[in-house]
């Protein structure tokens, strides 16, 4: 059981070394499609830094919204794993209390 709880964590820890990655790529794809896209209308209708800012803020609103959502999803896994951790080890605890009580 103590093994498989490792195998979780470490799972969990890889979990969020590729989430650190995508997190690069939430925020880093919208920002580029938002400055390309805000150049081309700002280009078109002469308004230079209006659509581009427009755009920036909208694809960092977005991306921080995904960012929150799969912080959210992580912390409920994290929790869950600490719990039967917990749990682990009290049931640890009364195995070897039981055990001196006998003895």
């Amino acid at each position: 059981m103590e093994e498989n709880l490792e195998l979780q964590r470490e799972k969990i820890v890889n979990k969020i070394f590729r989430l650190m990655l995508k997190i690069a790529f939430i925020f880093a794809i919208p920002a580029f499609t938002a400055f390309f896209i805000g150049s081309y209308f700002d280009n078109i209708y002469n308004t230079k830094p209006k659509f581009i800012l427009i755009l920036l803020g909208v694809s960092f609103i977005m991306s921080w919204t995904i960012v929150i959502y799969i912080y959210r999803k992580i912390s409920i896994e994290i929790k869950e794993l600490r719990k039967k951790e917990e749990n682990q080890i009290k049931n640890k605890q009364k195995d070897l209390q039981e055990k001196i009580k006998n003895n």
